[in-house]
């Protein structure tokens, strides 16, 4: 009998951690991911769009999706409090998670105050790569959506998500995981403002915003003004956009119809990237933060562009129009590093084993020789069995307090953190991890403010040496006005690390970098100026393929700089959300040229040597002579300083994505945002790598040489399936039945320079005559065959071309496309270098 009471009493308690779902009538309908698809970025947040419905109950509770468990095993999770009352109707709100790798569906429950489970829901996700290009598409035209899948781009596929206004989700964290958004007929009034200032924080953040225009330009417009690049003052009946045509390289035709344009004035600073006929502006840039914003004045659903057969070329041109991307865009990529750098920065450390030694050095002399000593000059060796005892309690006493001295009395709340600050932005992206230390087991509520969204620091294999701060519980972080977490575990000596991203207002700051080309050679010259209204420590300039080291930089200090740079290599211009750490695409470069990842391994760092290339290395400078290889730094803020640039950088080419632009990194130990301990006296530290945009810009004026460096490079043709998508213009090796394409575009600046002429060079190991070349012929919308020569100086293969000859194979924006193919069936050919460089004035 006892038996089976005992086997009840366990059911019982099992059932009482999982309750079941309750008899009632409660629906959940779960929306996961971004539209129809459930797409969703792995490791990114992904939204949850969640209905309640009800006919007879009402519920107080909290919606809650629960992740697996990590190596420890214990699952963690996001909920969002509800209220809902079913006379009110169905209740629609968002719930934010981020899905691992390989997620297939997801599940909501929707729990009341007391613990039970009232309803489920379930969706399924489709997971896309880091490469994929995701487009987000709004619009109640009664002709349909647009289709921005047809074409490509880079080396991934692209993906389309079709919303209504109300499935925007109004965190702008959220809408990291969109590359681009287009509105073109949609009633952008009823948005809402969380929604609006979600959207201007993720354009700041690098979104690419595309807003069309029309006959229904007001109702487009309505909620987005603030945003646009131009005034729009009405309409304008019967245009001719013929122009369109050779923007989008098409020889087609099909665009000899007049339409109604939007009339607009296009906003001081902002670029005029095509004009009608008539002189009116059809497509308008501006930059706005690390993103973009287009606005286009003719309407994609009205005629002639509703029967247009060339309308992909339209999304490819405009994706495909822009700057390559810092290495420092995405924040955090290697978690690792991460948590062993907020871990640094804590200050905390376990007694040295030369203290260790010293106490149990005294604690033998204390109850050995030193009692012996004692009791023997009082001639009371028979005391011994009191005076040890006390001296074991006393000593433990002693050792106990002496502990607590060496720990402290209070938590402490310890970031480090990136902050990218743009000049043309009035919002700054900040991406953080904090670690919460407590001297003594205790738990914690944490708080977060502000456009800032948090989790739990994500475990990886990495981290296996690293303390796993969630091993006792499951960990909610409630989203709400704000970002909480409550009864967090710390234990004594564990250092609990959260991670969070977001925005927060821009300190002031001015400055501008200036570029002088020569009309021959290879190298630039750049000067500017910055001033900042904080102290930067150990700032260096970053510049394309250059940096110098600018020491401190005092808060409301000018410091004007100048240097000259040797052109190298063309940048890679990459798209997609992020570049996948777990699957790196190795950028090899010049011949001769080398540059270190400075990955991790299980034994430490990797210390970079100062002869490599890349953005950590400039960025530490003389101080990598004191790193030591598996140790790093002896001293804790350079380590730190060597473990936060190894988690945020991301080099994938020799430039670093800078562009025309200058950065100014530098360091300071305070930052416009905290994290909160509620109810409690916290010591709060930072750690905080600002950088700071100085946006370039062409001074030289006449005949330049656009050499190589001064372009940006990306895979084409993606059309043809015999494309090959994992190549760069070095070490490319090209077998049977296989082509490489290659579009170089000259920097922005440089895109409306009129070109006169141009040099592709190649340089080819093995058999050269096996190896075919082709250009893209623009005018004529083919490929032609070209037989390249060989220079009899630095033997290598050159194509060259000027005049008319020339300009046929330049195409919108300055782009020229190179295809390279083998004919011979049981051959392969490998291409070492493949370089372009213009020759035309400005």
């Amino acid at each position: 009998m006892k038996k089976w009471i005992i086997v009840a009493f366990f059911i019982l308690l099992l059932a009482g951690f999982s309750p079941p779902p309750q008899e009632n009538d409660i629906s959940l309908s779960v929306e996961a991911g971004f539209g129809s698809n459930g797409y969703y970025r792995a490791g990114e947040w992904t939204p949850l769009r969640v209905t309640v419905s009800s006919e007879s109950e009402n519920v107080n509770g909290f919606l809650r999706v629960r992740l697996p468990g990590g190596l420890d095993g214990v699952e963690s999770g996001f909920q969002t409090p509800i209220n809902f009352d079913r006379r009110s109707g169905d209740a629609t709100l968002f719930l934010y998670t981020v899905l691992p790798s390989f997620a297939r569906e997801v599940e909501v429950e929707l729990v009341r105050d007391d613990g039970r489970i009232v309803s489920r829901g379930i969706d399924d996700v489709s997971q896309i790569a880091a490469r994929d290009v995701m487009y987000g598409v709004i619009t109640e035209s009664l002709t349909g959506t647009i289709d921005t899948t047809r074409i490509p781009v880079g080396r991934g596929d692209n993906f389309q998500v079709n919303w209504a206004l109300s499935e925007i989700p109004p965190d702008p964290n959220v809408l990291r995981s969109l590359d681009i958004m287009v509105f073109f007929d949609v009633d952008t009034g009823n948005l809402s403002v969380e929604q609006r200032e979600a959207l201007n924080a993720w354009i700041a953040g690098g979104g690419h915003l595309m807003v069309m225009g029309g006959a229904n330009w007001q109702r487009t417009s309505a909620g987005l003004a603030d945003l646009l690049p131009v005034q729009i003052e009405g309409t304008v009946p019967d245009v001719s956009i013929e122009a369109l045509g050779p923007f989008l390289a098409s020889t087609t035709g099909g665009l000899e119809e007049p339409t109604v344009i939007s009339d607009i004035a296009p906003f001081e600073g902002s670029e005029v990237l095509l004009r009608s006929a008539d002189n009116y502006p059809l497509i308008v840039r501006a930059e706005a933060g690390a993103g973009k914003v287009d606005y286009l004045a003719f309407d994609p659903q009205t005629a002639p562009l509703d029967e247009y057969d060339d309308l992909p070329r339209l999304w490819f041109e405009l994706t495909t129009n822009q700057s390559p991307e810092p290495s420092w865009t995405d924040g955090f990529v290697d978690w690792s590093s991460a948590q062993r750098a907020v871990r640094v920065a804590s200050n905390f450390d376990f007694p040295s084993v030369l203290q260790l030694l010293t106490f149990l050095g005294i604690y033998v002399l204390l109850i050995g020789p030193i009692n012996y000593v004692l009791l023997r000059f009082l001639r009371r060796h028979e005391l011994a069995w009191f005076t040890i005892p006390i001296f074991i309690v006393g000593f433990t006493v002693v050792a106990y307090f002496y502990g607590f001295s060496l720990r402290g009395n209070e938590p402490s709340v310890n970031h480090i953190s990136g902050i990218q600050v743009w000049d043309d932005s009035e919002l700054a992206r900040v991406d953080t991890v904090f670690g919460i230390f407590s001297p003594r087991r205790t738990t914690f509520d944490v708080e977060l403010e502000g456009m800032m969204s948090m989790r739990p620091l994500p475990q990886t294999d990495g981290d296996l040496l690293v303390d796993q701060t969630f091993s006792t519980q499951a960990i909610d972080i409630t989203q709400g006005d704000t970002y909480r977490a409550n009864d967090i575990p710390v234990d004594a000596g564990i250092v609990t690390s959260f991670t969070a991203e977001g925005y927060t207002p821009a300190p002031d700051y001015a400055g501008e970098v200036g570029w002088n080309l020569s009309s021959t050679g290879q190298t630039a010259r750049l000067d500017g100026f910055i001033q900042t209204g904080i102290t930067l420590d150990d700032a260096v300039l970053l510049v394309k393929d250059g940096s110098i080291y600018m020491g401190e930089i005092n808060a409301n200090d000018r410091r004007e700089f100048d240097l000259t740079v040797a052109l190298q290599e063309p940048s890679w211009l990459t798209f997609g959300n992020r570049t996948d750490t777990n699957q790196r695409f190795q950028f090899n470069g010049r011949q001769g040229r080398s540059m270190s990842y400075i990955v991790n391994n299980y034994y430490g760092v990797n210390c970079p040597q100062p002869g490599e290339f890349g953005t950590l290395i400039q960025i530490m400078q003389d101080d990598l002579l004191n790193c030591e290889p598996y140790e790093g730094f002896s001293d804790p803020e350079l380590q730190s300083r060597l473990l936060i640039l190894q988690s945020v950088l991301n080099d994938i080419d020799f430039s670093g994505g800078r562009g025309l632009d200058a950065y100014v990194v530098g360091w300071a130990d305070s930052a416009p945002f905290s994290v909160d301990l509620t109810d409690q006296e916290e010591i709060i530290t930072h750690q905080v790598l600002y950088i700071f945009r100085l946006s370039g810009h062409v001074n030289t004026t006449g005949q330049v040489a656009i050499a190589p460096g001064l372009m940006t490079w990306t895979v084409a043709g993606r059309t043809n399936p015999d494309t090959r998508r994992d190549i760069s213009p070095y070490n490319i090796t090209i077998t049977s039945n296989e082509q490489a394409v290659m579009r170089f575009v000259p920097f922005e600046d440089l895109q409306h320079a009129a070109i006169n002429g141009f040099e592709a060079t190649m340089n080819i190991v093995g058999s050269q005559s096996i190896v075919k070349f082709a250009l893209w012929n623009w005018e004529t919308g083919e490929w032609d065959d070209v037989e390249p020569t060989i220079d009899d100086v630095d033997f290598l293969m050159k194509i060259q071309m000027t005049g008319e000859e020339a300009r046929q194979y330049i195409g919108p924006n300055n782009a020229l496309e190179v295809r390279i193919n083998i004919e011979d069936d049981l051959d392969y050919a490998n291409v070492t270098q493949l370089e372009v460089t213009m020759f035309g004035e400005l």
